[in-house]
Formats: C-alpha cells, sequence, structure tokens
C-alpha cells in the first residue's frame, strides 16, 4: 500500500520527538503479529518438539470464569454471614444482586463453553470435546446442588446456618481457588552437614608408581605399563576448548601443568566429582577428586599418561588445619579440621594422643603420570626413562592475611545498642506479636546505624578505597615455583586402595528429574489409581549438567493437538481443555526425556528432584509444575562462575538479530535467562557467604544446591478443572539451598549467627534478581517483612505454644494459614506478618518457617523464594472506533492532541521486520550491567506488560487511511 507524504512526515516527526514511544510502539506492533496468528512458529514439526510453550496472548476483558470467580466471592462472603446471623436490609440486598451476578456469569461461562464445542466440533476435536464433556458434566452435578441450596435460604436473610453452608461448600467446590503446593517439613535453607563415617582401611594394592609389589599386598589390576588408555578421555577428564587453550598456554609442560593446578585451583572439601575437569577449571575451585581429574585432562591433552589413584591419606592435625584454612595462630580451633573434613561427606578419622588432636586420615584421590624421571627434578631436560610419578595438586599450605580490624567486635556494640533500641521502639501486640514503628522512624534509625558504623570503620583506619579483604582478611593457596615436579606426596599415603582410569559410580554426584501426575481431564482412561502416569524421569551425573540449561517445557501431545493450538492462535488463547500436552526434559536445547501421557493446560503436575551427593543422604524436593509453562533448574555444584554466566549473557545477546515475538518465550531465549537468573542468585550468595562466614568465624562449603525459575501461570478452575489460564509473570523457588558449615570459634552461637545472616541474604538476593531482571519491583520474604513493617502491620512469632490464638488474627488465605499451622505442628517457628502486602503487581505474604538451624523463607503460593507480578491498571478496551484511538494514545503516553492520530500505524505486515529489529536491539540496552546482558527476557518483561494493547493496535491500524490523513492533516502534522 502507498503512503501519503503526509503520512511519511508524521512518522519523521515521530520518531524524531518519539523514541522511546516510537520504539514501543514499533514492538507493540510486532507483538500483534503473534497475536492475530501470523507467525509459522506455531506449527512446527511435533518430531522437534520445539513448541513455544508461551506464545503471546493479549489481556482481554475480563473471561467470563473470571467473573463467575468475582461475583461467586461476594456471594460466598454473605452466605458466611448468613450462616452466623440474620442479614441486614442492605446485605439482603447484596445477597439478591450477588446472586444474580452469579447466574449471569454461569450463563456467561456456558455460552463460553457452547461457543467452544462449536469450534471443537469444527475442527474434529474427539479428544478435547470428551474432556468438555467432563467439565460440563461435574459442573452441572454441582450447579444443581447449588442452586437447591440457595433455593433452602429465607427469601428475608434470615440466619440459616445449614442451607447457607451447603451453599457456600457448593459454590466452593465449583470455582476453587487454584491449588499451591503445601509447604514441606524439609525446609530448604540452612546446613546440611554429612553424617560423620570412619575412613575404612583395607589391605590395599601397590599402584603402578610404587614399583614392584610386595609378596603381601596384591597388585593392580593395571599394568605397569602405559598404554593408549591411559591417554583417552573419560567423562570427568573431558577435553573441551578451555581445556586445549591451557595446555597450549602452559606448552604442554607436566611442571607448568602441575603448579597451575596446585597454585590456581583452590581446595572444596566435598567428597567426590561434582564437577570434572572443565567445570573445575571454570570455577577455579574443587575437591581432591576434582583437581585429579583436571590434572589429568591436561596431562593426557599434552600427550602424558596419567591415572587416578584412590585411598587413605594422614596429615599432622597442624598441616591439615593450615591445609583446609583455619588459622590456628589466629585463635581458631584445631577440633575443628576433621569436622569440616567430615561435613563434606569425606571419610575421616581423628588421632589423638593424650587427647589432644594428633593426626587426621580421610579419604583422598590424587594422580600418578608417566614422565621422564630426571627431566623434572631440576636437571637437564629429557634425561632419564620414564616412570609413574605419584602428583596431588589439592592439598596446599595457606597463606592467611589477617583483617585490619576484627570487623565484629568493633561494630558489635553499635548494633546492640542499635538492636536493643529498635526492639524496644516496636509496639507489642499479645505475648508474640509486635508492630515497627513509623517508616520514617526506622528510616532515621537505619540512618543512624549506618552513620556510626562509618565513623567506627574510618577511626580504624578503613576508607571507602580499602579492598574487602581489609575487614575480613584473606586466605590463598600459597605458590609453589620449583621448576620441578615433586619427589613425593604432600602427605602419608597409609593405603592405596584403587588405580583406575576414570572413577567408579560411587564418587560421582548425581541428579534425578521426575515429572509425574495423572491429568483428570485425560478422559476415558484416566485412573488415579495407575501407577504409570506417563510422566518423565531422567538421570545424570552433576559433571555432565554443569553450566548447562535445564529446562521443563510442554509441547503438543499430537499433530492434532497443534492444530488445535494454531486454531486458537497459540496455547494460551485456547480453553485450557482443548489441546493435550506432554512434558518435555531439555538440557542445553537437546531434548532428553519427554512423557507419554497428556496432560490439559493450567494442570499442576508435581516436578521432583532428587539431589545425591557422595558421603551425604539423598535429598528429595518436589515442586508444583503448570503444565504450559516454562521452568528452569539451575545447579550449583560449589561455586558459581561469574565468567561462564557473563559468556552465556554475551552468547544470548548474539540471538538479538534473529529474536521475534514468536521465539521469545521459547527454550533457547527465555529459557536461557531463566537459567541465568538462577545462575545469578547462587553467584551472588557465594560471593557474600564468604565474607559472611569469614565475619562469623565459621568455615562454610556449598553443598549440592538447586533453583527453579519459571514463568507464572494464572489458573482459573470450574468444578475442579482448569478452564482458562493466562501467562502471569516469574516465580523464583529456592527449595535447595545448603550449605556445610562448621565454627572455628568457642562461640556457640556462632553457626546460628551466621545462617540467620546468609538465610536472610538469600532471600533478599531472590526479590533482587527479579526486580533487575524485570526493572520493577519484586517480592522475596525479606522484602515482604519489610513492607509490613513500614506499613505497620503487626508481625507475630507463631510456635505449638500460640498457634490457635495467632491464628485466629491473621487475616491470610485459608491455604497460607494451613501451611503455617502444619509447619508448627512439625515443631518448627514461623514468623509471619497480620496480612499480606503488594509489591508491584503481586499480593500476598512472606513467612519465615525455621526448625533448628534450617530455615525457609516462603511466599503465599508455596514458593520457597520469590516472585514478580507485572502491575497493568488498565481501563477496559473500548470497542467503538472513535475512542479506541484516544484509549491507546493515552496508555502509550502521547499527548492529547495526538491522540486522533493512532490509527496512523502503518502497514503491519510491512513493518514487521522493521519494528522485531529495533525493539530487540533499542530495549536490551538498558540491560547491560552486572557482566551480564538478559537480552531476551527483555522482550519476555515488555511482552507481558504490553501484549495488553497488541489487538487495540490491530483495530487501529485497520482504520482507513483517508481518516488517518485526514487526522494528520488537521492535526498539522
Amino acid at each position: 500500500m502507498r503512503r501519503s507524504r503526509t503520512d511519511q512526515l508524521f512518522w519523521e516527526r515521530f520518531i524524531r520527538a518519539y523514541p522511546i514511544k516510537a520504539t514501543a510502539f514499533l514492538v507493540i506492533v510486532a507483538l500483534t503479529v503473534v497475536s492475530c496468528g501470523k507467525e509459522g512458529a506455531i506449527s512446527r514439526s511435533l518430531t522437534q518438539v520445539d513448541y513455544d510453550s508461551l506464545p503471546a496472548k493479549h489481556v482481554r476483558p475480563m473471561q467470563p470464569i473470571e467473573r463467575l470467580h468475582a461475583a461467586a466471592g461476594k456471594l460466598e462472603a454473605l452466605l458466611g454471614s448468613e450462616a452466623r446471623r440474620d442479614l441486614t436490609p442492605r446485605e439482603v440486598s447484596a445477597a439478591r444482586s450477588a446472586r444474580a451476578r452469579v447466574d449471569d456469569a454461569l450463563g456467561a461461562v456456558h455460552r463460553q463453553l457452547d461457543a467452544d464445542r462449536g469450534k471443537l466440533e469444527g475442527l474434529h476435536a474427539k479428544a478435547a470435546l470428551a474432556r468438555l464433556d467432563e467439565v460440563e458434566r461435574k459442573s452441572a452435578k454441582i450447579e444443581q446442588s447449588l442452586r437447591a441450596a440457595l433455593a433452602a435460604l429465607p427469601p428475608g436473610g434470615a440466619r440459616a446456618a445449614g442451607p447457607a453452608a451447603q451453599a457456600a461448600r457448593a459454590l466452593a467446590a465449583l470455582v476453587p481457588e487454584q491449588p499451591q503446593q503445601p509447604l514441606s517439613s524439609d525446609l530448604s535453607f540452612g546446613i546440611r552437614n554429612a553424617p560423620p563415617q570412619s575412613v575404612a582401611l583395607s589391605a590395599g594394592i601397590a599402584p603402578a608408581y610404587a614399583g614392584r609389589a610386595p609378596a603381601d599386598v596384591a597388585p593392580s589390576t593395571l599394568s605397569r605399563v602405559a598404554a593408549p588408555e591411559d591417554l583417552a578421555a573419560t567423562p570427568e577428564t573431558e577435553v573441551t576448548p578451555a581445556i586445549r587453550q591451557l595446555v597450549q598456554q602452559l606448552g604442554g609442560d607436566p611442571v607448568r601443568i602441575y603448579e597451575y593446578v596446585r597454585n590456581e585451583i583452590r581446595y572444596q572439601p566435598y567428597y567426590g566429582i561434582r564437577k570434572g575437569a572443565d567445570q573445575t577449571l571454570a570455577e577455579k575451585a574443587g575437591s581432591d577428586a576434582d583437581q585429579a581429574a583436571l590434572l589429568i585432562a591436561l596431562l593426557r591433552t599434552s600427550g602424558i599418561h596419567a591415572r587416578f589413584i584412590r585411598g587413605v591419606a594422614e596429615l599432622p592435625a597442624a598441616h591439615a588445619a593450615d591445609w583446609l584454612g583455619i588459622d590456628v595462630q589466629a585463635g581458631e580451633r584445631l577440633d575443628a579440621t576433621p569436622d569440616v573434613l567430615a561435613s563434606g561427606g569425606i571419610p575421616t578419622t581423628q588421632i589423638r594422643a593424650n587427647g589432644a588432636l594428633a593426626k587426621v586420615r580421610f579419604a583422598h584421590v590424587w594422580t600418578e603420570a608417566y614422565v621422564a624421571g630426571d627431566a623434572y627434578r631440576g636437571t637437564e631436560e629429557g634425561i632419564g626413562t620414564k616412570t609413574w610419578l605419584p602428583l596431588d595438586p589439592s592439598i596446599k599450605r595457606t597463606r592467611f592475611v589477617a583483617p585490619r580490624v576484627d570487623l565484629q567486635q568493633l561494630l558489635q556494640p553499635a548494633v546492640t545498642d542499635w538492636a536493643r533500641g529498635l526492639v524496644d521502639s516496636f509496639q507489642r501486640v499479645g505475648d508474640t506479636g509486635a508492630i515497627a514503628p513509623a517508616q520514617a522512624q526506622l528510616s532515621e534509625s537505619f540512618e543512624t546505624l549506618r552513620a556510626r558504623q562509618q565513623t567506627l570503620l574510618q577511626g580504624a583506619g578503613i576508607g571507602d578505597d580499602d579492598d574487602i579483604s581489609a575487614l575480613i582478611g584473606s586466605r590463598r593457596p600459597r605458590a609453589v615455583d620449583t621448576g620441578y615436579l615433586p619427589g613425593s606426596l604432600p602427605f602419608k599415603a597409609v593405603v592405596v586402595s584403587d588405580e583406575v582410569r576414570t572413577l567408579p559410580d560411587d564418587l560421582n554426584a548425581s541428579v534425578t528429574f521426575a515429572i509425574t501426575g495423572s491429568d483428570p481431564l485425560a478422559v476415558p482412561d484416566y485412573d488415579p489409581e495407575d501407577a504409570d502416569d506417563g510422566g518423565l524421569s531422567f538421570i545424570a551425573n552433576t559433571r555432565d549438567l554443569a553450566n548447562k540449561r535445564i529446562t521443563i517445557g510442554y509441547a503438543p501431545a499430537t499433530q492434532a493437538d497443534a492444530g488445535i493450538i494454531d486454531a486458537y492462535h497459540g496455547l494460551l488463547n485456547a480453553p485450557t481443555y482443548a489441546a493435550a500436552l506432554i512434558p518435555v526434559l531439555r538440557v542445553d536445547g537437546e531434548v532428553v526425556a519427554r512423557g507419554t501421557r497428556a496432560v490439559s493446560t493450567g494442570y499442576t503436575q508435581k516436578f521432583r528432584i532428587v539431589y545425591r551427593a557422595p558421603g551425604y543422604t539423598a535429598d528429595v524436593v518436589e515442586n508444583p509444575v503448570a503444565v504450559g509453562g516454562l521452568s528452569a533448574v539451575s545447579l550449583n555444584l560449589g561455586e558459581k562462575s561469574l565468567s561462564q554466566i557473563r559468556q552465556r549473557g554475551t552468547a544470548l545477546s548474539a540471538l538479538a538479530d534473529g529474536t521475534s515475538t514468536a521465539n521469545v518465550l521459547t527454550d533457547a531465549r527465555a529459557g536461557e535467562m531463566l537459567s541465568i537468573m538462577g545462575d545469578l542468585y547462587f553467584a551472588r550468595n557465594d560471593q557474600h557467604n564468604k565474607a559472611l562466614a569469614r565475619i562469623a568465624k565459621v568455615q562454610q562449603q556449598r553443598a549440592l544446591s538447586g533453583a527453579i525459575v519459571a514463568t507464572a501461570l494464572r489458573t482459573r478452575l470450574l468444578a475442579g478443572f482448569p478452564v482458562w489460564t493466562e501467562l502471569g509473570g516469574a516465580t523464583f523457588d529456592v527449595d535447595e539451598d545448603v550449605q556445610s558449615v562448621t565454627s572455628l570459634s568457642a562461640d556457640d552461637d556462632a553457626v546460628q549467627n551466621y545462617l540467620r545472616a546468609s538465610g536472610m541474604n538469600a532471600s533478599v538476593s531472590e526479590g533482587q534478581i527479579l526486580q533487575h531482571a524485570f526493572r520493577s519491583p519484586a517480592a522475596s520474604t525479606t522484602n515482604i517483612l519489610g513492607v509490613a513493617a513500614g506499613q505497620q502491620i503487626p508481625i507475630y512469632q507463631v510456635d505449638r505454644s500460640n498457634i490457635e490464638t495467632v491464628a485466629a488474627q491473621l487475616t491470610l488465605s485459608d491455604a497460607t494459614k494451613h501451611d503455617i499451622r502444619a509447619a508448627v505442628a512439625t515443631g518448627a517457628t514461623v514468623i509471619v506478618p497480620k496480612s499480606s502486602v503488594t509489591i508491584g503487581g503481586w499480593n500476598g505474604v512472606g513467612y519465615v518457617v525455621t526448625r533448628g538451624l534450617t530455615a525457609d523463607y516462603r511466599i503465599s503460593g508455596g514458593a520457597s523464594g520469590g516472585a514478580w507480578w507485572p502491575q497493568i491498571p488498565l481501563p477496559p478496551i473500548p470497542t467503538d472506533k472513535g475512542s479506541l484511538s484516544v484509549w491507546v494514545a493515552t496508555l502509550a503516553g502521547f499527548p492529547q492532541q495526538e491522540a486522533a492520530c493512532v490509527s496512523v500505524v502503518l502497514d503491519i505486515a510491512a513493518l514487521a521486520n522493521l519494528s522485531t529489529s529495533f525493539a530487540a536491539t533499542a530495549l536490551w540496552m538498558p540491560l547491560l550491567s552486572v557482566g551480564f546482558v538478559p537480552a531476551a527476557f527483555a522482550l519476555a518483561a515488555l511482552l507481558i506488560a504490553v501484549v495488553v494493547t497488541a489487538i487495540a493496535i490491530v483495530w487501529a491500524a485497520a482504520q482507513e487511511w483517508n481518516d488517518a490523513n485526514t487526522c494528520i492533516n488537521s492535526a498539522g502534522l
């Protein structure tokens, strides 16, 4: 279509004057393409299992099922009153109106179901029609009970406990709230020290480096002769580009290779293999087994034969303490040495003399390499025949640098005075409740504390430019640079139990993922007792999942289901019962497992993760996963690598030119961004925990942990079945955030104090990561509690002694109260505000559940983490052309004189490519920070916030061009 000169002038002026608004408008135009179903991505081949789980969907006026839920809520409240007493005349009138609204909404729901039936019949969707029959059958039965109960109520509003209660129950059954995950008795945050295990001594073997085996010692199963297998890559020693690059950098020199691992890779006290060679190199930290894997990978890549040795090592207690970073000279406990090892699952035995710790024995993994015997002893290179030489890079001496001040001792008086004054300023509510002072007073109190701390630090000679080590000190490996390989091991090898080319399974950490849960709409073959629910299961060693994107999404169960979604122009535009889906598990985009039985959108399945680490008992966590949503799992194997996160962010940004609204919510883009968000959560906490542990005088080590970051779906139910679902926000669920922690001081409260600080910091992270990604407020437990305190909402400490008294005071949902009761029943203590708060578009409550040295920072909805929901205060979309343009222009923030000209949006088809690339470039730039580029999620966030206008733009663009030109001319543009 040819555009007029005036039209061109308008857009030239428009883009010059309103670059940001122009960009937003172009993005909205691009979003329209998906809303209208004009992209072909929906029809991708099922064999690729690459379906867009959440294609864009515009926010429509309130749906019939939403109106029914709203009307039912008001009627249910009045029924509750009528069950207790006579209604007032005003309440009687309100009850009549509420019943009329319920009838009207029910009528609208049935008309919608009838319309869906007609469309599904036209598509010959037999399975979808069978599911619809089941929804209507059950809802009709409940409606009959509801009408009978309502008919039994006295017309004048007289008290009628029986019929009113029966009608309320029928209403709750007809339009139940979306169920939430029950509170688990296993708390997500805290200490996970492995159960103590003594090291087992056996007869042992003679490894190749020991020479000929004595008569009383069994020989190794491997020949002393170096073999090609000693050069082969194994799963834990996989040769990657990073390994090759380092070998080139070190020139393939075994001395430089050994010294690199010895000097640059920090020891982490956990048992077995978690990371493998490549991830150990990326994180610059690992266990003895992981460091051995890295050393062997580098040696084998350099053409040097190498093997693993497994056995029992022994160190003098002082040497072991120094190795583990325990500063005995500074007063830290020598007796903490075996505890640190044992807490990481390492079999450990103490040897004492006269009651004092003398030696420590522990299970250990080291290496042997086939090198020229004299070549690396400082003599001329190349002299001597090759022989097997034992090497261990993991045991090193520590260089201790003390902090300039004892931070805890310096600041403790100021903090104690501040805390005492703050507590005194709280207004008590009963025995266990409190109301914080006004926000202004709180702010003043915090500012006073900050100023006093600053004064104390300055008085101690600590300035703003000082490194964090000035406050907490540093502990780094003492570098060695001898120019030759050591002639002996840095410990006594008590027993050599094995000589192998690859480590056995019992030393490998692993994770199992499973999806379970049959669909009650999977008629006619639904059997709730059927153990084979058609879910999926997948197990992998953690080393194979390191730094990889792990996502759970959903794909059409059949080609017919894909056709139904296409007919509705998107998954979330279709009735939830219309198309069936199957769960799909991907690792770095590759499908590794998929379900076999179909489920309906909006239904909740159970996502089970089993964490297994050598030396620990298996840990099982379960989460609800919304069918049709997208979830990413982030694993923490010891310490997140910021450089890897930056690399992944850069790779994600490289997808900019190809990003459109058709693929922004796919695994490669939104899945990657969700995964990076989880990694950032752990990276932030790992760094903070190091500092917090040093201040609290404890030794901490990350245990195998995991978090889930997911898109959130809003689902409305009819008779217990999901019938309407929309894309909501995003959630953080951290169900496995655990550490091994040992006190280094005589302070009995040291571990508890550390965990309080670490737990609060972790809760802050959950909200901050979401807030950073979406550029708007997000909810976390600590944030919620802070908002509640600022609003002077009473906050209670609940346990078994006062649960009944406090529960009566809480104005929270029944589901949240149920979870709190369940937690208290197990002996936990709960900190909870009296009522919910609103943060951005999210409304709910946050509460802390503590039990001993573990805690759970929960938010309503069942998540152990945080949530973000968009805040879109939109008026209803007008249907007449005259006011539609004004509505759209007002939403976009244009001056009133330009409102009538919104209909000059250019030909959508011609602008689709331009708008996508323009938005992809312009809108990602503000998110370039903290070393990563959350590129695709910038569009995802924008999509959630502005796709509501897409259909309006379609209508506006459909205005005749004569009207548009008239508008432009009359406006003088």
